[in-house]
Parts: C-alpha cells; sequence; structure tokens
C-alpha cells in the first residue's frame, strides 16, 4: 500500500522537475556555459533516481491535517528531494563511497569524465560534485521562494527547511569527528542524539512537519510529527547500519561495509564494543577506521555481531522503538487511511533491502 503511495508521488515529483527545468533559474545556468547545462542533467538525473520517501511524508503529512485547503504541494516535495540530492551528494565525497543507487557517485563520475584532462582528477571530481550539490541546496530553496503560498506560510517554511539543514551540518560534524576519534566511542545517548539530528528530524519529521504546516495542522499535531519522526529516523538509521554491514549491494546500490572503513559511531559498533573480549577488541581496533579492510576483516566483523548477539540486541531494541510510533500514531486525529498508510511507512522502512 505505502510503496504504491510513494511511487505515485514520486511520479507526481519527476514531472515536477520536467516542468521546473524550464523555470528562468535553471534556463540562466543552462545559457552560462557548458557546465550550466550538465550539472542540472546530472543533479536532475541523480534526484530522479531515489526512493523519494522525503517527498512522499511531505504529501503524508499534508493530507494527515489536511484542512482540505486545495494547496498543491508537489513543489515543496520537489524542493527537498533537490536539497536531499545535496546532501546525499556531498556524504559520498566525506565518505569516500564510490557509488549510490547502483550507479556512480557524482563525484566519482565528474573524475572520470575529466580523466587525464587535469592534474589531479579525484579533487576536480570532488569539487565539480560540491558544486553541484550546492546547486540543488540553492534550487530547492529557489522553488520554496516561489512558491504560491501565503507569505507568513512561505517564509515559515523557509525558515524552518533552512533551520533544520542547518542543523545537519552540526551533526555531520559530529559523525566526521566520531569516525575520527582514535580507539574511542560516543556514548549510547550521544549516538542517538546523532541519529535524531541527522536522519530522524531531517528525514521524517521535517517532511512530516511541513506537509502539515501547509495544511494548517494544530501546534500539538505538529509537535507530535516532530517527535514521530525522530523515532522513525532512528529506526531508519538503525536498519541503515544493518544493512551497511549485512546487506546486498546489488539490492542496496552501495558498497557495504564503508560504515566500518569510516569508523562510523553507530549503534552496533557500539554493542559491539561493550560486549567484546580483550582479544576482540584488538582486532576491532585494527579494523575500524581502516581504509584498508579486508573481505576476511568484514567477515570478522559480520561473525562477532553475530556471536556477541548484537544484531539480536538491535532488532528488540528497534522493535520496541516501533512499537511506541505505533502508539504515537494511534494518537494522531487523522483519517483511517490516513493512519494505515503511516503504520504501513513503519513497516516499509523497517523491512527494506535497500
Amino acid at each position: 500500500m505505502i510503496q504504491d503511495y510513494l511511487t505515485n508521488k514520486k511520479e507526481a515529483v519527476i514531472q515536477y522537475f520536467t516542468s521546473f527545468k524550464k523555470s528562468d533559474i535553471c534556463m540562466q545556468l543552462s545559457s552560462i556555459n557548458s557546465w550550466g547545462n550538465t550539472s542540472l542533467e546530472t543533479l536532475f538525473h541523480f534526484a530522479s533516481q531515489g526512493k523519494m520517501l522525503r517527498a512522499g511524508l511531505v504529501f503524508l503529512g499534508y493530507e494527515s491535517a489536511s484542512k482540505n485547503n486545495g494547496v498543491d504541494v508537489t513543489p515543496i516535495a520537489a524542493s527537498l528531494e533537490l536539497m536531499h540530492s545535496g546532501v546525499l551528494i556531498h556524504d559520498d565525497i566525506f565518505d569516500e563511497d564510490e557509488t549510490r543507487r547502483n550507479m556512480k557517485s557524482i563525484y566519482k563520475e565528474y573524475q572520470e569524465r575529466v580523466g587525464n584532462l587535469v592534474n589531479d582528477s579525484k579533487k576536480t571530481g570532488e569539487s565539480l560534485a560540491y558544486c553541484v550539490g550546492n546547486i540543488g541546496y540553492f534550487l530547492g530553496m529557489n522553488i520554496i521562494a516561489n512558491a504560491s503560498l501565503p507569505e507568513k506560510l512561505q517564509k515559515l517554511i523557509l525558515s524552518t527547511i533552512t533551520s533544520e539543514f542547518a542543523k545537519i551540518q552540526i551533526a555531520q560534524m559530529t559523525d566526521v569527528y566520531g569516525g575520527s576519534m582514535i580507539q574511542k566511542t560516543y556514548s549510547k545517548e550521544e549516538i542517538l542524539s546523532l541519529y535524531r539530528l541527522k536522519t530522524g528530524r531531517y528525514t521524517c519529521s521535517l517532511p512530516l512537519v511541513i506537509g502539515a504546516m501547509i495544511a494548517q495542522a494544530s501546534p500539538e499535531t505538529i509537535n507530535t510529527l516532530w517527535t514521530l519522526g525522530e523515532e522513525l529516523g532512528i529506526v531508519y538509521q538503525m536498519v541503515d547500519d544493518e544493512l551497511n554491514i549485512f546487506g546486498d549491494p546489488k539490492k542496496t546500490g552501495k558498497p557495504i561495509g564503508s560504515d566500518i572503513r569510516e569508523n562510523k559511531q553507530t549503534l552496533m559498533r557500539y554493542e559491539l564494543y561493550k560486549s567484546a573480549l580483550k582479544d576482540d577488541i584488538q582486532r576491532l581496533n585494527n579494523i575500524y577506521g581502516n581504509q584498508n579492510m579486508t573481505p576476511s576483516d568484514l567477515l570478522f566483523i559480520q561473525q562477532k555481531l553475530k556471536e556477541y548477539t548484537v544484531r539480536d540486541t538491535m532488532q528488540k531494541e528497534m522493535q520496541e522503538i516501533i512499537k511506541s510510533i505505533s502508539n504515537t500514531i494511534s494518537t494522531l486525529t487523522i483519517e483511517k487511511d490516513i493512519q494505515l498508510l503511516l503504520l504501513d511507512f513503519v513497516q516499509y522502512i523497517s523491512t527494506r533491502e535497500k
């Protein structure tokens, strides 16, 4: 049910992209030089390949609180997807992930495009990709600035979105620094705080709340959606952590083990270190953060996560959060079909394979 819903909303956003490419800002960028044209092609193609969960949640947030005010939220949903594309393009550079969505990461694509034409193709590719990511941010804001909304609401939406995207950068700094720490770990609460800020509020809370704001939802409903989204984001991130180590790259579209190479401060890592014996910790220290991690190193981590029942622990914790989420959804005064869609969304993100 939710997959059909998300597919339908994704198609609406892609149709919006087609019309937006003819907007003044896009025509201006395309006319500057070849970089303007190719950057837009690259950005819109990349954005169109995603699941567009955030766009779907904008629609769900609107429909869960709609007062039938007849507003088309497609432009706002599209703006979030373009800004999200900017985040992902930059994330792949930070993490040195060469694939995303079963295709080359944007920086890798540019690196290969410039090839032997430049002195340092890696640096040049990364720099060009940073620019494309930034264009995603600014085009997203441009869409909001030109949306057909009451001025007060328009300012509130723009303020809310830019505020949350600024917070993501602080979370990213926390994430980067955590991966650089030598043989140390964040506390569980610090990791959960990172999940809430970098994934929860950004991936789930923000789009739900923006949709609800457009529908003129009550402050109580909006506060509930902020909390609901944070919990949804924790589940989403826990599944991401699992897929990063045990997932099938053909399904996830990303290489496995990057969290280990980058020494990401995840709940899975936290529980493993907390449970591991001294001899195992010594080897864990040699693997986490090692850019030259071998397949046997990855296998060792996988085996220890099973041996110390970390995977089981994570599943139990996730089920408790899902139970809390379901209870929260039941408190929302919304139409039954929207309530069922939200519950189905919880099931969808907790069992996904990509």
